[in-house]
């Protein structure tokens, strides 16, 4: 837990579409917070071709960059702002233009991994867990993936089994243990969101 005197952090880390970034905004809406995704400092992939982008693995520590994450972090932890990169998830490819995040009294980090590295974990005030079923996720992946980012049903369920789940229990699974809140990511936003400020209120008592 950090002792800062910034902004508070909060780190919400899960499998796939276990609810996190629907939290992350919810709970930056209640609390004059702002949302940092994880997403946005994955690989640039440009210098591959397009077939062999469909066949990244996106689900490992390998396909964040994680030296700009930790440095972007700890500046918002500074009470800094930073320009993020912005993620292309068409192309798998870094867009040309970059995001400025204004720290404010609250930075919400969601993503699959924000509890791998030591140097991010270290900076959070509140670590929270997200918990689905692998049929719930697969479910919401096919319905985002395909309205959000134009992919096909068939290619989304062949990417969840080929690598989303089994890098969940490989990867992501084992970060729970540095969750300091373990939620259910089907109870409603407005509960979820109740709990992580209740849990962020008592450690700052």
């Amino acid at each position: 837990m950090s002792s800062r005197c910034g902004p508070r952090l909060v780190g919400l880390a899960g499998g796939s579409c276990s609810g996190k970034s629907t939290l992350a905004r919810a709970l930056a809406d209640a609390a004059d917070g702002v949302v940092l995704p994880q997403d946005a400092y994955y690989r640039d992939l440009s210098e591959l071709t397009p077939n062999a982008r469909q066949r990244w693995n996106f689900d490992t520590p390998a396909a964040f960059d994680w030296d700009s994450f930790a440095t972007d972090l700890a500046r918002l932890a500074d009470g800094a702002a930073v320009h993020t990169p912005v993620y292309d998830y068409t192309n798998h490819t870094r867009a040309d233009r970059t995001r400025l995040v204004t720290p404010r009294s609250l930075v919400v980090v969601e993503g699959l991994l924000v509890f791998h590295d030591e140097r991010t974990r270290a900076l959070f005030d509140l670590t929270v867990f997200l918990d689905v079923h692998k049929d719930t996720a697969l479910a919401r992946r096919v319905a985002r993936d395909r309205e959000e980012r134009g992919r096909d049903a068939t290619e989304v369920r062949e990417r969840f089994a080929r690598d989303t789940q089994p890098m969940f229990k490989r990867w992501v699974e084992p970060t729970r243990r540095w969750a300091m809140l373990q939620l259910s990511g089907t109870l409603p936003v407005a509960e979820l969101v109740a709990s992580v400020r209740e849990r962020l209120a008592q450690s700052s008592e």
